[in-house]
């Protein structure tokens, strides 16, 4: 068997594999929340995470379970039969050719594939631009709710919490996949502009000390700032979890876990 097909075959377990991890956490998010909501105890304070009762809700996602570990092992065994294949210098990818060979092309030019490759270049900061307003809009949205505070009047924390689900994580997740799909879409356009550039360079395009498009780094600004304002989104949760007096309930519930479900006390 080639190292190519090898591969793929691992790339397509690898994707199963998580995709089932997902399914199985999630059926475990499931019925550990059927747990909390149909307890022993009305007032949630007593033998709500009991032995019996974990075991109970445990055996109708049992089956997932043990065919997840089945696969894990499989897994391992998988890797073992079919190991990756170290190669001393890897294959550069399409962004690191096309940042490399970019150096060689003259900032004016004309020609079919000297448009081509201005129109993917204006492409990407047109998608990583829209990327940018999306995600300021997401910030700025979630920021006016979360610095409300009639909106978190501390009566009902659940209801609060699940009232702040419903109107930030909308934004919060529009924010990622607009992350997400401008990145995919940027990888695809420099695989596209990185062909137009190999033939404008074999159809005579001149060599020489040229500078290098600013193009190319505009993605890596953008990371920086979609890195920070994921940072900034976390230290607000953190603050206002601090004045809601959110560690408190956090601490209750965590001794509530270790007292009742393992059985510290």
């Amino acid at each position: 068997m080639t190292e190519e097909k090898a591969r793929k075959i691992r790339l397509i377990y690898a994707i199963c594999l998580g995709v089932f991890t997902l399914i199985v956490g999630l059926l475990f998010i499931v019925q550990a929340a059927l747990i909390y909501d149909t307890g022993t105890s009305p007032d949630h304070t007593g033998d709500i995470y009991s032995p019996a009762i974990v075991a109970e809700r445990f055996r109708p996602i049992s089956v997932p379970v043990y065919l997840w570990i089945a696969a894990v092992i499989a897994g391992f065994i998988l890797w073992a039969v079919l190991p990756a294949v170290k190669t001393t210098y890897p294959r550069p990818s399409a962004k690191e050719t096309l940042q490399r060979l970019s150096r060689r092309v003259p900032q004016q030019g004309e020609g079919e594939p000297f448009r081509k490759m201005r129109k993917e270049e204006l492409s990407r900061k047109i998608v990583w631009g829209v990327c940018a307003a999306v995600c300021l809009l997401a910030a700025g949205m979630s920021a006016g709710y979360l610095f409300q505070p009639s909106h978190f009047p501390s009566n009902d924390l659940n209801a609060e919490i699940i009232a702040m689900l419903r109107n930030v994580l909308p934004w919060v997740g529009a924010a990622f996949a607009c992350c997400i799909a401008a990145a995919v879409y940027d990888g695809i356009s420099a695989k596209r502009e990185l062909s137009h550039v190999k033939k404008l360079l074999s159809g005579g395009g001149k060599t020489g000390s040229v500078q290098t498009r600013s193009a190319l780094a505009f993605p890596k600004w953008s990371l920086t700032a979609i890195r920070l304002w994921v940072l900034a989104v976390g230290v607000t949760f953190i603050v206002l979890g601090v004045l809601n007096d959110g560690m408190h309930d956090v601490l209750i519930k965590a001794i509530n876990i270790c007292t009742e479900c393992i059985g510290l006390g």
